[in-house]
Order: C-alpha cells, then structure tokens, then sequence
C-alpha cells in the first residue's frame, strides 16, 4: 500500500462525491421555506386530515417506521451499524455523526427562540385561530425557566424532520447511489411528525431546510479539511 493510499483510502470519495453544491442546496432551503409560508395557511386544515386510521394500515406503518431516521437513539444505531460494517467509509465516520447531531442543535437553537404549540396540544386548549399566527404564543422562550420542560410549546421548527434530513445528506455523501431512497425516507419521517400531530406542516418544511444546511455544512468543512491535510501530506 503506497503512502496516498495510507492517508486516504477513500480519497475518491472526499473528492468525487464530497462536491459541496451550495447554490443548489440554497435553493432547494429557500423553496422549502416559501413552501412553509404557504402552507402556513393551511396547517391546521392538513393537520385536522389525518385523523386515526385515515390511511391504510400498511402505509400508516410505513410512515411509523421512518422515525427511525429522526430519532436520536436509532440514528445513533444506524450510525454504529454503518461503523461496524461499511469498512470503507470509516474515515468519513465522524462526519457523518456530525451532520445529524449539526441538525438537530440548529433546530433546538431555532426552538429556543420561537415559541409555538404542538398541533395536538393547540386542540387540547382549544384554541381558536388567528391567521398565520394563530398558534405563536412567545419569542425567546428559553428565558423562561420552565420552557425545556414544556415540549407541548416547541413545535417550531421540527427537530426530526432536521435530524432526518441531516441524517439524509451524511448518507448520501458516503453511499451516493442510495440518495434518492434516504431523502425519501427523510420526507416520510417529516410526513410522520404531521400525521401524528406532533408539527404543523410548515414546521417540517423550515427544518427540511435547517437540515440540509446543517448537513451540507458540516460536508464542506469535512471536504476543506480533507483536501487540507492531502495538500500538507
């Protein structure tokens, strides 16, 4: 083994498939985020559609399952599985925990912020609407000593959606050609976090796009540091 292949077995990988498209993920995040001011009108309505056993059983569990990629325990064991088992991508592992933990503190981050209520504890209340700002009920929540406590205000934006979309670019970045299936996995866990009327719909969409940034973030400075340390030797 020459001593390149020593630095970087899979230098293939940083440099072919560790191509950081900003212009492409900026857009895709500002459509997603016009999309949630669009759909913004309409949370409540989509929300109130998904009624228990509104979808076929099958699909249901479907949507169930994909939870598994937002969720910070199975993407841990998801991670840990890719560890043991994809020896080739090993040098990339860190990264990849990176990009779902980046994720998901930029969405708490986001939380701390705004505060807005869960669409299944906005019901409980009874609360009539307002226009777009029907269920925003305060800024800078973290001041307040009692908000981690209260999950029921921290709808906005979505954490799983974040984390699974996060999760989503990590995967795509070290199995390229599996991208379209772990994007889509993404998608129906954001779709998991409508149905169980844990987010409106405009919640998910906004951290669709804190994820990819976050993600693709924590690939560029990866890539940066990989093409570093190859140019040092």
């Amino acid at each position: 083994m020459d001593s390149a292949t020593k630095k970087w077995p899979i230098e293939t990988r940083w440099e072919t498939h560790g191509e950081i498209h900003w212009r492409q993920t900026f857009s895709i995040a500002t459509m997603l985020c016009l999309a949630s001011l669009a759909v913004s009108f309409y949370d409540e309505r989509i929300c109130q559609f998904f009624v228990p056993d509104r979808l076929p059983s099958d699909l249901q569990r479907l949507i169930d399952l994909s939870e598994v990629m937002a969720h910070g325990l199975t993407v841990a064991v998801i991670l840990l599985l890719i560890h043991r088992v994809a020896l080739p991508v090993r040098p990339l592992f860190w990264w990849l925990v990176a990009c779902p933990l980046a994720g998901g503190i930029a969405a708490n981050l986001a939380k701390s912020m705004v505060s807005r209520i869960r669409p299944h504890k906005y019901w409980e209340l009874q609360a009539a609407p307002e226009g777009l700002a029907h269920s925003f009920v305060g800024w800078l929540p973290i001041l307040e000593s009692n908000y981690l406590r209260e999950s029921w205000r921290q709808s906005f934006p979505s954490g799983h959606t974040a984390t699974a979309f996060s999760l989503a670019v990590a995967l795509s970045w070290a199995f390229p050609r599996g991208r379209v299936i772990f994007y889509f996995l993404a998608g129906l866990a954001g779709l998991q976090r409508i149905v169980s009327h844990s987010h409106w719909p405009s919640d998910v969409f906004v951290g669709a796009a804190i994820g990819l940034l976050a993600g693709t973030l924590v690939k560029a400075v990866a890539v940066r540091q990989a093409v570093r340390m190859n140019a040092l030797g």
